[in-house]
């Protein structure tokens, strides 16, 4: 049965209510499989997955920029050598994971709305590797990594995810949703209100 775009706004406003209210790894990670638009929980899990996945990136840092505010950082900082790494900058702009400072038109190969894997679609894009795995098996590996990892366990067992899904900080929206007219952010502009 092919879903409409009401069915797929209904089933994913669902989902997300499931994440925002759950404290139970198992559970949350059953919704990611099942295809939920994606939390701050799912990019923590990304530098973990990649190690699964065996993509040797030895210091990588994401940081995601909501609504102008200091940027939730993700990764680690430096590594032993004391080189950069690899600095992923994404901005979640009207549920939709982007890269920071790309146009809109050159964010995202895939159309469809069903599947809510703009966070794959923006993370391959920086990472060449991930080519070689889909989404649906990327956010299978990213739920295996919610229900297992220790410190993903213990941060949904303590409820810190619920915050920020209840105010709508998640990917996912399907594009014909998605607002057209929307601001790029200015990629020079690195003010950030608070610490980091």
């Amino acid at each position: 049965m092919l879903m409409t775009t009401s069915m797929i706004e209904q089933r994913n406003t669902m989902q997300v209510s499931v994440l925002a209210t759950t404290t139970d790894p198992s559970q949350f990670a059953d919704v990611v499989r099942q295809g939920v638009p994606m939390d701050l929980t799912c990019v923590r899990a990304v530098p973990e997955v990649l190690k699964a996945l065996n993509i040797n990136i030895p210091t990588l840092l994401i940081n995601v920029h909501v609504d102008g505010s200091t940027p939730y950082r993700f990764g680690t900082l430096q590594n032993s050598s004391g080189d950069d790494g690899l600095v992923i900058d994404l901005v979640l702009r009207d549920n939709h994971y982007q890269l920071r400072g790309l146009p809109e038109e050159d964010q995202s190969s895939h159309d469809t709305s069903e599947d809510n894997n703009c966070l794959y679609d923006a993370l391959v894009r920086v990472i060449p590797q991930l080519t070689d795995v889909t989404g649906p098996e990327f956010r299978r590996q990213l739920a295996d990594c919610i229900e297992t990892n220790p410190d993903i366990r213990r941060h949904i067992q303590l409820g810190k995810h619920q915050t920020l899904l209840q105010g709508g900080v998640y990917g996912g929206l399907p594009p014909s949703r998605r607002r057209s007219n929307s601001i790029h952010e200015d990629p020079t502009n690195e003010t950030f209100s608070g610490p980091v």
